[in-house]
């Protein structure tokens, strides 16, 4: 895991068990950044799930989404998780993204976001979700970062 200084002079970075436990621990979005078929920029809050195991974000969003359509065009993003209340700590960072049509990958993906953020798989919102992405309505989003830089 390749960890920068994001606040040199006003913070150190994180340590990669730090930077760890921040992304695993918590309800927080990622923000992802892309740009658009206009080359513009577009920001998306996610919920998201981070596989401590291969250092990988996951997402699942709707296949009509615009921030599904933005990364077909382009596979680089940008992305932030932040804590916005003190004691303030974040983790950003560049990264390759690779989309999932799969159904399984979807479903599993889809279940263990709404279980983080709903707590539970019962919850109206979370049988809504996991319905449409086994009707293949729904893509796997795969963030593979190539730095992180941390501040906490």
């Amino acid at each position: 895991m390749k960890i920068l200084n994001a606040g040199p002079g006003f913070s150190q970075p994180m340590t990669e068990d730090e930077t760890i436990s921040f992304l695993t621990s918590g309800r927080r979005n990622i923000y992802i950044a892309s740009l658009d078929e206009k080359n513009e920029p577009n920001i998306h809050p996610v919920w998201y799930y981070f596989d401590s195991s291969n250092q990988k974000f996951y997402i699942e969003t709707s296949k009509y989404s615009k921030k599904k359509k933005n990364l077909e065009n382009n596979e680089m993003i940008y992305f932030l998780v932040d804590e916005p209340h003190p004691p303030y700590k974040g983790v950003r960072g560049k990264a390759k993204i690779k989309i999932h049509n799969d159904i399984d990958t979807v479903v599993r993906i889809c279940e263990t976001n709404m279980k983080k953020y709903l707590g539970s798989l019962d919850h109206p919102m979370a049988k809504e979700l996991i319905n449409l992405a086994k009707k293949s309505e729904s893509v796997a989003i795969e963030i593979s970062p190539l730095y992180f830089s941390t501040w906490g």
